[in-house]
C-alpha cells in the first residue's frame, strides 16, 4: 500500500469514527431514493429506533404528520441550492413527536447533477423549551409592562429610546410614535430642575447612566407636555450590562408622575409656613407681655403682630366697663383719638353683646346685611360714626377671658364682605388670650404699685415719726429751755443753743435722706454716691452712730444698678440701726477696671447667717435685687464679731 493510499485510508476511518460517534444524527441519502439508506446509531436513538428498524424506511415516517406535506419542497430545494436549514417536528417510535434542527446538504458531480444527501439532525427539544421559557418570561414581562402605572423606556447604547410603556406615553403626553427614537438631547424635551433652571439633556439620568455606568435613584424633573402643562416626575435608572463588557449597552429608565405628590407638599410647606409665622408672633407677644406691664404698647404691639396672620381693615381691643365695652385701642383707617375711648353697651343687640353672652367668637359677614338686628343697630347708631364704617363689610369679635369671666372684646373688620372664617377666630383666640393676660397683669400691676405706694407712705410716716417729728420736739423743748435760761441764766444759755443746732442739723439730714426717697430722679440726678453719703448723715444724725465712709468717684453704671445698690445699702442700715445693736458703720464703694465692690460693715452683736433671725427678710429682699442685676451678694457675720455685706458687680 502506498503512502497516498494509507493517507486517504486514515481519513476514511476519521470519518467513519466521526459518522458514527457524533451527537447528532446523520443520514446519507442517494439524491433518486425516497427511503432511508445510510444513518448513524445517533439518528436511530433521538427516534426511540435502531438503525435496522429505520432502514429502508420512507423518509416522511419520521416526520409528524403536519410536515410531511413541506418534504418535496424542502428536497427540490436542497437540490437546486445545494444547502439548506430548516426546522421541523419529528416523530419517535412512541408517536412523541420533537422539534429538530435539519442542515440538507447536496453532493453534485462535476456537471451539477445531485449523486446523494447528506443531512445532519439535531434534536433542538431543549433548545426550544428554553426558547418558549424565554417567550412566556417576555409576554408575562410585557403584560406587567404594560398594566404598570410607572413609566418605562429603554435607551440603547446611542441613548435612543427603542421600548415604552403605556403609562410613558400617558405620562408624558405623547405617542408610542413620538417616544421613540427621541434620546435626551432631542430639542423637542423641555425639562427643568425643582429651582426651575433648565435642565440640560445631557444631565439627564439616563445619559448620566449610559456615561458612567451609575445607577440613579429619584431624580426629580419637570417636563413641559406638548399643551406646556408641566408635570413632575420622579426618575430612576438601571444600567444593563454585557458580562464582558464594563460600559452599558442600555438604561432602563422608570418614573413616576409625582405632580400631585408635588403640590401637596407645596400646600404643605405654604401651611407650615403660616403656621410657623403665626406660632411666632404669639410667640413673640407671649413674650413681651410676660416682660413689659405698660398696658397701652402692650395692646399696640398685639394688635401689629396679629396683623402679620390675619389680614384686617382695623382692629381694636375694648375693655368691658360696667355695662359699656370701651374702645382701649385701636390700628386701623380711622382716627385712633376717635376710636379710642368709643363705647358700645351691653344692653344694645350689638357684636359685642353677642360675644358678651356667647363667650365664643362672633363672625358677621356683612355688618349691611338685612338682618332685623343689624338694621335695628344702624338705626340707633350715631350717623356720623356709622359713615366712617362705609367701607367695612366684615366684623369679627372674640372674647378676651380672664379666669372664666369676660373682660373685653377683640374686634376686627374688613372691607371685604365673608372675609373672615372660623381659622381666623381660633387663631384670633390665642391673641385674645394674651390681651387678656396683658390686661390683668397691668390690672395687678397698677393694684401692686397702689399697695407699694401705701407702703411707702406709711414707712415715711413712721419715719418722719422717729426722726423729724422727734428733732422737732427736741427743739421746741430746747427754745424753751433757752428761753428760761435767757431769763435767768444768760450766761448757760450756749448749752440749749447747741443742743437745739444739733437737733436742727440731724432734722435736715433726715429730711434730706427722706426727700430722696420720695424724688427716684435725685438718684440719676445727684449719683449713687451722693445718696449713699446722704444716708451715711441720716444714720449718724438719727442713731449717734459713728459712721465712717470712703467712696470712690461715681460709677459709669445703669441707672437699674444705681437703685438696686442704694436700695441694698438703705436696708442694710436698717438693719444696723434695727437690729445690730452697734456704735459703728463704715460704708465703702470701690471701682476697678472689671468690678465694682459696695461692703457696708458695722461693729454689732453679728448673728449666725445659717439661722432665722431679725431683718432675715430684708436679706433676701437684698440678695434678690442683686441677682436681678447679676451681682454677687454675701453676708460674712457670726455672733459678737458684728456684720459685713458685700456687693461685687462685674463690669
Amino acid at each position: 500500500m502506498s503512502v497516498d493510499e494509507n493517507s486517504t485510508g486514515n481519513e476514511w476511518l476519521q470519518w467513519i469514527q466521526a459518522f458514527e460517534h457524533a451527537e447528532w444524527g446523520i443520514v446519507i441519502n442517494r439524491a433518486d431514493v425516497t427511503t432511508l439508506e445510510i444513518m448513524n446509531a445517533a439518528f436511530a436513538r433521538m427516534h426511540g429506533c435502531s438503525i435496522g428498524e429505520l432502514r429502508g424506511q420512507p423518509i416522511e415516517s419520521v416526520f409528524a404528520p403536519e410536515e410531511r406535506a413541506n418534504l418535496p419542497d424542502w428536497i427540490e430545494e436542497a437540490h437546486r441550492k445545494g444547502h439548506i436549514s430548516i426546522e421541523s417536528r419529528h416523530l419517535r417510535k412512541d408517536g412523541s413527536v420533537f422539534p429538530v434542527s435539519i442542515d440538507v446538504t447536496a453532493v453534485k458531480d462535476k456537471q451539477g447533477k445531485v449523486l446523494y444527501r447528506v443531512v445532519n439532525v439535531q434534536d433542538i427539544s431543549q433548545r426550544k423549551a428554553a426558547e418558549n421559557a424565554l417567550r412566556d418570561s417576555e409576554q408575562r414581562s410585557a403584560a406587567i409592562i404594560a398594566t404598570l402605572t410607572e413609566g418605562i423606556v429603554f435607551h440603547n447604547a446611542d441613548g435612543m429610546i427603542t421600548l415604552c410603556n403605556a403609562a410613558a406615553e400617558r405620562i408624558l403626553g405623547l405617542s408610542v410614535d413620538q417616544i421613540l427614537g427621541r434620546t435626551s438631547i432631542d430639542p423637542r424635551w423641555r425639562t427643568i430642575h425643582e429651582d426651575g433652571s433648565p435642565f440640560p439633556g445631557e444631565t439627564h439620568p439616563a445619559m448620566v447612566t449610559l456615561q458612567t455606568g451609575t445607577s440613579l435613584s429619584n431624580v426629580v424633573m419637570g417636563i413641559y407636555k406638548p399643551d406646556d402643562s408641566l408635570t413632575w416626575i420622579s426618575i430612576s435608572t438601571h444600567a444593563l450590562f454585557f458580562s464582558e463588557n464594563d460600559k452599558p449597552y442600555g438604561v432602563v429608565v422608570s418614573f413616576t408622575d409625582i405632580t400631585n405628590q408635588k403640590s401637596m407638599y407645596e400646600l404643605l410647606e405654604q401651611r407650615v409656613a403660616v403656621r410657623t409665622r403665626e406660632l411666632k408672633a404669639i410667640l413673640e407677644v407671649s413674650q413681651i407681655v410676660s416682660s413689659n406691664l405698660e398696658l397701652g404698647s402692650l395692646l399696640t404691639i398685639i394688635l401689629e403682630q396679629l396683623k402679620q396672620v390675619i389680614d384686617y381693615t382695623g382692629a381694636g381691643i375694648a375693655k368691658l366697663d360696667g355695662d359699656d365695652f370701651v374702645i382701649v385701642e385701636y390700628l386701623g383707617p380711622i382716627s385712633r383719638e376717635i376710636m379710642l375711648g368709643f363705647r358700645a353697651s351691653v344692653n344694645q343687640d350689638t357684636g359685642y353683646r353677642k360675644v358678651a353672652e356667647s363667650k365664643q367668637p362672633v363672625i358677621i359677614d356683612d355688618i349691611w346685611g338685612n338682618e332685623p338686628w343689624l338694621n335695628m343697630l344702624r338705626n340707633i347708631t350715631d350717623k356720623e360714626m356709622l359713615a366712617k364704617f362705609q367701607d367695612i363689610h366684615s366684623w369679627m369679635g372674640i372674647p378676651l377671658i380672664s379666669h372664666d369671666q369676660l373682660i373685653g372684646v377683640l374686634r376686627l373688620d374688613h372691607h371685604e364682605p365673608g372675609h373672615f372664617t372660623s381659622a381666623h377666630a381660633d387663631l384670633g383666640l390665642a391673641f385674645a388670650n394674651q390681651a387678656a393676660i396683658a390686661i390683668e397683669n397691668a390690672r395687678f400691676h397698677e393694684q401692686a404699685q397702689r399697695f407699694a405706694a401705701f407702703q411707702e407712705r406709711q414707712r415715711l410716716a413712721r419715719e418722719l415719726h422717729d426722726s423729724v417729728s422727734q428733732a422737732l420736739y427736741g427743739i421746741a423743748l430746747g427754745a424753751r429751755t433757752a428761753q428760761m435760761r435767757l431769763e435767768t441764766e444768760p450766761e448757760k444759755l450756749a448749752e440749749p443753743l447747741d443742743y437745739i443746732l444739733s437737733l436742727a442739723e440731724a432734722g435736715v439730714s433726715e429730711m434730706r435722706a427722706l426727700i430722696f426717697e420720695l424724688r427716684p430722679e435725685s438718684l440719676q440726678n445727684e449719683g449713687l454716691v451722693a445718696a449713699i453719703a446722704k444716708q451715711s448723715d441720716a444714720l449718724h444724725a438719727r442713731y449717734n452712730l459713728q459712721v465712717i465712709t470712703d467712696f470712690g468717684p461715681e460709677p459709669d453704671i445703669s441707672l437699674d444698678w444705681k437703685e438696686a445698690l442704694y436700695r441694698v445699702t438703705q436696708e442694710a442700715m436698717q438693719n444696723i440701726a434695727r437690729h445690730a445693736h452697734a456704735t459703728k458703720a463704715e460704708v465703702r464703694l470701690h471701682q476697678n477696671d472689671s468690678c465694682l465692690v459696695l461692703e457696708i460693715r458695722d461693729n454689732g452683736m453679728g448673728f449666725d447667717p445659717g439661722r432665722e433671725h431679725p431683718g432675715h427678710l430684708g436679706l433676701q429682699s437684698m440678695q434678690e435685687r442683686v441677682a436681678q442685676i447679676g451681682g454677687t451678694f454675701a453676708v460674712v457675720s457670726q455672733p459678737g464679731m458684728g456684720t459685713t455685706i458685700s456687693v461685687s458687680l462685674l463690669l
